[in-house]
């Protein structure tokens, strides 16, 4: 009634809505859906992990296809590289300009010593340049959140006044830079804007449904629709989803042309600030992120793996730190678990995977309206 009625006069000036009609271009479900990925060996976040090959995660059951789901978990500990636990990182082998990705989940990986990420990559630049969205990412039991990265060629600084026009959801930026998405680690951490309250990776993993994230000339929203509400968004029949209809559900939103229309030179060329992205997911451990802060994450520190007197917390880019600082790092010790005196095995299989029932790429095969669209090539 009254409620629904100011919700939806609130939401029309809050967020735009092109009317895009989309088509399904790509979908990744049950056998078959890691063959849609290439699996990357290479560790960005200086952890506790040893990313392997397709055949290799394969044979560990790090990845397991089944007819209606597919799961990718964390593996063993690593047979070669000491201090480190198998794992998979997979980037998909498609990549698309301007497009709505829906993934459809049931479980989602937690945990002490555990970094998994959702996010979006631009193969054909140097990163960050192409931009990166983070839709679902977080460590140990700090709460997840999306954030975003520009590099020198993309600047863009969102507009407070697009973020919180009078009357919308406010959207803090959870990194505390303003809404500047230039990102130079350690200093400038990229944006983050949120709807809050954010949650902890536990939280995700007891709350199945579709997380999806739409680009546009325009903007990215990034939506979260439970799953008992997945019929009513037009997420469970045959037809095209239409993510104007689901304002309730949006958890970030980043108005490239809305910031550079208030203020010309805040985020230049909207349509520009992505190159074409690929999807990728991975399980980390440890590393930048979750090894550095042990210390602060309340349910790990002394309840799970070593305790701190026999431990530190060991931050990977420290000046000081060497290869073999890791033998005393509290969160690898908990992870490579030499001796199995954590249980970290057991506790990883119930608590360390990602269950996908699909995923699934739309793009634009027209308009509702009559607005041009044309990307980069």
């Amino acid at each position: 009634g009254e409620a629904a009625a100011a919700v939806n006069r609130s939401s029309t000036q809050c967020y735009e809505h092109p009317r895009i009609k989309y088509g399904l271009k790509w979908q990744a479900q049950g056998h078959g859906f890691f063959d849609l990925f290439h699996f990357i060996e290479t560790d960005s976040n200086n952890g506790a992990t040893h990313y392997v090959p397709h055949y290799e995660a394969k044979r560990l059951g790090i990845v397991e296809e089944h007819s209606n789901h597919a799961i990718m978990r964390a593996g063993p500990r690593s047979p070669s590289k000491r201090m480190k636990r198998t794992s998979a990182k997979i980037f998909s082998k498609s990549y698309w300009n301007y497009f709505l990705v829906t993934m459809r989940f049931t479980h989602v990986p937690f945990g002490c010593g555990v970094w998994p990420a959702f996010w979006t990559h631009a193969p054909r630049s140097v990163w960050p340049n192409g931009g990166e969205l983070d839709i679902l990412e977080w460590a140990n039991d700090f709460p997840g959140q999306v954030s975003f990265h520009t590099g020198e060629r993309n600047k863009c600084r969102l507009h407070h006044q697009a973020m919180n026009p009078p009357g919308c959801t406010p959207m803090p930026d959870t990194n505390g830079m303003n809404y500047d998405c230039d990102t130079h680690y350690p200093s400038k951490l990229g944006c983050a804007p949120n709807r809050l309250p954010i949650h902890p990776g536990n939280h995700w993993a007891n709350q199945p449904g579709v997380v999806a994230a739409e680009w546009t000339p325009e903007f990215v929203k990034v939506f979260y629709i439970p799953e008992a509400e997945l019929e009513k968004a037009g997420l469970e029949g045959a037809g095209a989803p239409q993510p104007d209809d689901w304002d309730q559900y949006i958890m970030s939103y980043l108005p490239f042309k809305k910031s550079e229309d208030l203020e010309s030179g805040t985020c230049p060329n909207p349509d520009k600030v992505l190159w074409p992205q690929q999807l990728v997911f991975q399980t980390s451990f440890c590393g930048d992120w979750a090894g550095k802060t042990w210390g602060n994450s309340g349910s790990c520190v002394n309840v799970v793996g070593p305790t701190m007197d026999r431990c530190d917390a060991v931050d990977p880019l420290a000046p000081d730190t060497k290869p073999e600082s890791f033998e005393h790092d509290c969160c690898s010790m908990y992870v490579y678990d030499e001796n199995q005196e954590f249980k970290s095995d057991e506790h990883f299989h119930w608590t360390a995977y990602w269950n996908f029932t699909y995923i699934k790429v739309w793009q634009w095969e027209g308009w509702h309206g009559n607005s041009n669209l044309r990307g980069p090539k």
